[in-house]
């Protein structure tokens, strides 16, 4: 590695997640189980160390959808605006941000900026609004469990029972955002994530209620280039 010294180490996790001490809290949500209450800073120096690394490193842990949030709001220049940011994965993860900052308390805002556990349908927003959302959606149309790119690439193919899963999925989205909506009135709504890529199948919905509202829909589905550019205004 030479004369590289590394200062500055940032990282953006999903929650729930010690974002002082860059402790990994998740735990039953099919990812990241390994490092469940592992000290990543303390592990990264071990390695480092063993690898005869020179590093004096300074850790900053975001939450991802707050790293994106901050990436879109730079890329966008939506420093004058309020807005609602949602990635749609492997759950529903959120954010805020008001004149170019995010904020997680306040009139209309959930703890932390998070509605995935708003309470929806016979669960919560993060029980439809999710890869799991897709796939009950797709058992319940089709008759068996596919992922939401198998689901949009047979609804693009033309089977209807794809379709018609995407369809409610949009529906359930336009319904679960809501309440979110109404409670923080928002300029703009930002949607991303893995299942956003597929919006021209359930967007329209959506898409009528936020014009309604007098809310611009922005959808930036390159998540990762948008974590990486919040990350860099740290």
């Amino acid at each position: 590695y030479g004369d590289v010294k590394i200062s500055n180490i940032y990282m953006a996790f999903p929650g729930p997640f010690d974002y002082e001490n860059g402790i990994s809290k998740m735990r039953g949500i099919n990812k990241y189980e390994s490092i469940f209450g592992v000290s990543i800073p303390e592990e990264m120096n071990s390695f480092f160390k063993l690898n005869a690394i020179d590093i004096c490193a300074d850790y900053k842990f975001l939450h991802d959808v707050e790293a994106y949030s901050m990436g879109v709001c730079k890329e966008y220049n939506l420093l004058s605006q309020k807005a609602i940011y949602l990635c749609i994965g492997t759950g529903a993860g959120s954010a805020y941000s008001e004149n170019g900052k995010i904020i997680k308390s306040g009139h209309g805002i959930p703890e932390n900026g998070w509605f995935y556990n708003m309470s929806f349908k016979d669960g919560c927003i993060d029980d439809s609004i999710s890869v799991r959302g897709v796939e009950k959606l797709a058992l319940h149309y089709i008759g068996h469990i596919y992922s939401p790119l198998e689901v949009s690439e047979k609804a693009k193919s033309g089977l209807q029972s794809a379709i018609k899963t995407y369809k409610v999925f949009g529906e359930n989205l336009c319904e679960a955002m809501k309440k979110p909506i109404d409670d923080f009135k928002p300029d703009v709504f930002v949607l991303g994530g893995n299942i956003s890529k597929s919006y021209k199948l359930f967007i329209n919905p959506f898409k009528d209620y936020l014009d309604a509202v007098k809310c611009k829909l922005i959808i930036e589905n390159d998540t990762s280039a948008m974590i990486f550019s919040g990350l860099n205004t740290l």
